[in-house]
């Protein structure tokens, strides 16, 4: 279960965590190999503060949305009165 999670593509950040954690994709070995260049390490370091940088901008933008999402739908409970009186609702 957790290789299923790892190796989905997230919607928020639009990549898997697997390729976030390491910067590579996962290759399962049956589909077919690529002939790869070594890259240099600096190289490879940048890619995946750069792939780190867009998934945190994705997540606060999704945080962001929700939020936004709560407050817009959240009800206002402040004037809201009630024949059945429950500790939840009490006014303070």
């Amino acid at each position: 279960m957790e290789f299923v999670y790892n190796n989905k593509v997230h919607v928020a950040t639009c990549q898997t965590l697997f390729e976030l954690d390491t910067g590579q994709h996962l290759c399962l070995g049956v589909e077919p190999t690529k002939t790869l260049t070594v890259e240099a390490v600096d190289t490879f370091a940048r890619q995946l503060d750069c792939a780190q940088e867009e998934a945190k901008a994705a997540l606060e933008w999704a945080a962001d949305n929700m939020e936004q999402y709560y407050d817009q739908n959240w009800p206002n409970l402040q004037n809201y009165s009630s024949n059945h009186p429950m500790k939840k609702l009490v006014h303070k």
